[in-house]
């Protein structure tokens, strides 16, 4: 016993004893944060536009260890390799469609004009998009009518439908949108619908959407869901933005709009008169074979 407490009292009298512990760690988070700043001035600027790299630079100066931690969660410019790879396979898939369509052109890609030149190329180089010939397009910027106009479209459905939206409710004005892919589910066509999670969960009318996707028998899912508790995580700043709607691979409807009520179902919005206004493309093109063309 007395060994031990000669040894405790050694230690208690030792070199960390004196220490002046507040005068340390105020010593050591100034040298943390200049060193925050420094490696920011050679990293955050690196493969980014001028503005951004300022804006990160200016929320790390003023608060390093948040904006460094908040840097790390959403402020980089690469995707995961995951992610990377699954986009590459995708790309490649869609080239091949993309040589066999331009292939029927039968028009070499540099006896076209200019602007349709680079507009080609442009497709190409960015996604792997085709340039192909056959279709018609139609423009609306009717919010409501652009919902007839999607009924309309999967009304006439045949084979499947393929519905993707950041933002999808079940509303009043969305209905019968909701009503035609029941009754194109109840017909036996596919109807498979992908929503952004973020987005889905924000929104009023979250849990009505869902049951009213189970309740017409379509397959669905939320699109880079953000739930760690059951294993799913992604970037909560990249999200899925696209508002299409395919049918057939014959009939597409793509444009800005999301599925739901133009006010967004926001009591702010309908109090002060606010409503959103988008447009729409409708596009057409070959049917294929053994499907029936829109009226």
């Amino acid at each position: 016993m007395h060994t031990f407490g000669t040894l405790v009292g050694q230690t208690d009298t030792g070199f960390w004893a004196t220490l002046d512990w507040p005068w340390v760690w105020a010593v050591a988070t100034l040298v943390v944060d200049n060193l925050i700043r420094i490696v920011a001035l050679f990293v955050v600027p690196r493969n980014r536009r001028p503005t951004a790299g300022m804006a990160w630079l200016m929320a790390i100066f003023l608060f390093p260890i948040p904006g460094l931690l908040f840097f790390m969660l959403i402020g980089g410019n690469r995707l995961p390799a995951k992610r990377r790879r699954r986009q590459d396979e995708a790309t490649r898939l869609i080239g091949e469609v993309a040589d066999r369509e331009e292939a029927k052109l039968g028009t070499p890609l540099s006896t076209l004009a200019p602007g349709i030149r680079n507009a080609v190329v442009l497709g190409r180089s960015l996604g792997a998009q085709p340039m192909v010939s056959g279709n018609a397009t139609t423009i609306s910027i009717d919010y409501e009518g652009c919902f007839a106009m999607m009924a309309d479209a999967i009304r006439s459905a045949e084979h499947y439908v393929h519905v993707e939206f950041y933002i999808l409710v079940y509303d009043e004005t969305t209905a019968d949108v909701f009503e035609a892919m029941r009754e194109a589910a109840a017909r036996g066509v596919e109807v498979r619908v992908l929503l952004d999670h973020i987005s889905a969960v924000r929104n009023p009318g979250a849990k009505r959407t869902r049951r009213k996707l189970d309740e017409i028998g379509a397959r669905w899912a939320y699109m880079l869901p953000v739930r760690p508790w059951r294993g799913e995580w992604q970037r909560p700043d990249l999200r899925n933005h696209r508002k299409l709607i395919v049918v057939d691979g014959r009939l597409g409807l793509m444009g800005s709009q999301n599925l739901v009520d133009s006010s967004y179902n926001k009591p702010s919005n309908r109090r002060r008169g606010l409503h959103w206004r988008d447009l729409m493309v409708r596009v057409e093109g070959r049917p294929r074979s053994g499907s029936k063309p829109c009226s």
